[in-house]
């Protein structure tokens, strides 16, 4: 019984050593990116493509060689904007126009189809829809009539990035009830 105490004893010293030394390696060992710095140009190296040799020539990066390139000019569409989208008179407005404007297919409510077609867009920086997709289908009849819904909504308020007029992408869900 006393040597398995002193066996685990030493096997935690061993492991407290060992992390020790681990730790204090690591942390001399350490360092980040902003510990580099390349005020002059590295050596020329010579590279082969081929037969020729072409010398490679580089040089520090000046502040006027650096490019920032705003998700503006790129014209890609968000997921997530500092501001979303938001249709006119808000949420509550939103549910209400949903409810008033909705046609739920004869067929389908003869049925009993019901269920939550959720579906996803694009707010222009204009605030209208585009690329109207079904992200989860329902029923083809519940899914042609949610994206005919969103397509006659009225123009949203954009969502803003920056302070500018963005495209973001929504994802609503439509749910369709048979009473």
């Amino acid at each position: 019984m006393t040597t398995n105490k002193k066996t685990h004893s030493m096997r935690l010293l061993k492991l407290l050593v060992l992390a020790t030394i681990a730790g204090t390696t690591l942390t001399l060992n350490a360092r980040t990116v902003t510990d580099y710095t390349y005020d002059e140009p590295q050596q020329q190296q010579s590279v082969k493509k081929g037969t020729k040799k072409a010398p490679i020539r580089s040089r520090s990066v000046r502040q006027s060689d650096v490019i920032v390139v705003d998700s503006e000019t790129q014209d890609e569409i968000l997921d997530v904007a500092e501001q979303m989208p938001e249709f006119p008179g808000g949420q509550g407005a939103m549910r209400e126009y949903i409810s008033s404007h909705m046609k739920y297919p004869e067929e389908a409510r003869k049925n009993g189809i019901q269920g939550m077609v959720i579906a996803t867009f694009v707010v222009e920086k204009n605030g209208s829809i585009t690329n109207t997709r079904i992200a989860k289908s329902v029923d083809p009849q519940l899914d042609a009539e949610a994206l005919r819904l969103i397509k006659s909504m009225p123009r949203w308020t954009p969502g803003k990035q920056n302070g500018k007029p963005a495209r973001v992408k929504f994802t609503l869900p439509v749910r369709f009830r048979s009473k």
